[in-house]
């Protein structure tokens, strides 16, 4: 066990190392050369300038630590079972962006103490982050739905897995974890529930707030490489505890997949701005008034579904609240040409599923992280 006070140390460590890292990328910006890593790898002498960087800080530092770094190999390969605690650092983690002046990257640290990874730091040099006075450990630069649902008195609830102990999957997967004025505010004990099969119950009873976020345990993500096949059955579940109850007649159940699973996609994706768009992902909108058997071809994006829930609840534009940059709602288009509001409500039929809910309300956290990788 890592004391608190040895935690904080550890902590600091890592963003003075970071904004030394950060600080070498700065200054060979645009007066680099580059050489191939791999077939799909750049590494250039930024990278190679901002190991060495946090390399000598951290031997000074901590001289009796371990190493692990990205490019060049100074010490150990992998992770031993018992080794001394470990630095792993990514030192320019996007240098494919990094390169064609895309100011999408960051320097990442971790330290692993006793096989468990105890203090993580990823630094923007781009949006002049320090790692001291700026986001760490939350960010504050960024507005989310709930800026504009909790002024307007519209309830909301995420549904995701615990941050709390060992709960790895908590860690990555709920989001509202890294956003400061929640994590650090009332909605954090009041609108963020876990674990995400709570849902099911307030579902049933017809306590569903106003709008809703289910982030599912690993287990129920349907990833490939998972072993499992809760991932429908899930999906399955949370529709009809929300179609068998009162809520029905006034839902829209958006099932999304965040990432394209790495399959094959031969479409190639608009560039709307720097960030992309990207690979299509799946999406099916379930609800008494969705158009039936109606396949859309729009180019939806996910501020589409952002903007949809403005356009419900009379909200403005995220970007109108003034903090940050980079949102999508205004420019997207909204889910709501899928919808017919002038037909007459259809009943609910309920899905055939491997598992049902009792499956799902007695499941043990798997406590991994989906994706983190």
């Amino acid at each position: 066990m890592v004391s608190k006070e040895m935690l904080t140390q550890y902590r600091e460590a890592a963003c003075e190392a970071a904004r030394r890292g950060a600080a070498v990328l700065e200054e060979w910006r645009h007066r680099f050369q580059v050489r191939e890593k791999g077939r799909f790898d750049l590494v250039t002498e930024a990278d190679l300038g901002s190991q060495r960087a946090i390399r000598d800080f951290f031997a000074q530092r901590f001289p009796d630590h371990h190493f692990l770094g990205e490019e060049e190999r100074t010490g150990p390969a992998r992770l031993e079972p018992g080794a001394p605690p470990t630095w792993i650092v990514d030192p320019l983690d996007g240098t494919t962006n990094y390169v064609h002046d895309c100011p999408l990257y960051c320097v990442s640290i971790g330290l692993q103490v006793a096989g468990e990874l105890v203090v993580g730091v990823v630094l923007d040099p781009s949006r002049q982050e320090n790692g001291g006075t700026g986001p760490f450990p939350c960010f504050t630069q960024f507005d989310t739905l709930a800026s504009l649902l909790d002024p307007a008195n519209v309830s909301w609830a995420y549904y995701a897995p615990s941050v709390t102990g060992r709960d790895n999957g908590g860690r990555v997967w709920s989001e509202f974890d890294s956003i400061s004025a929640i994590r650090h505010g009332r909605d954090w004990t009041h609108n963020v529930i876990s674990p995400p099969s709570t849902i099911l119950n307030d579902a049933a009873s017809g306590r569903l707030p106003a709008v809703s976020w289910v982030i599912p345990d690993a287990g129920d993500s349907d990833h490939t490489g998972e072993g499992r096949d809760d991932g429908p059955s899930w999906v399955s579940s949370v529709v009809n505890a929300v179609g068998e109850s009162s809520n029905w007649s006034s839902t829209a159940i958006v099932v999304l997949w965040d990432d394209w699973g790495g399959w094959y996609d031969n479409a190639p994706p608009p560039q709307l701005d720097y960030r992309g768009l990207g690979e299509r992902v799946p999406c099916i909108i379930i609800s008494p008034y969705a158009r039936k058997s109606f396949v859309s071809h729009t180019d939806y994006e996910f501020g589409s579904i952002v903007k949809f829930v403005e356009e419900v609840f009379a909200l403005r534009p995220l970007e109108s609240l003034g903090v940050g940059s980079g949102y999508t709602d205004s420019r997207a288009y909204s889910i709501s040409n899928v919808f017919d509001f002038n037909q007459k409500a259809r009943a609910f039929q309920p899905i055939a599923s491997t598992y049902d809910r009792a499956y799902f309300l007695t499941e043990k956290p798997s406590q991994q992280p989906p994706d983190d990788n």
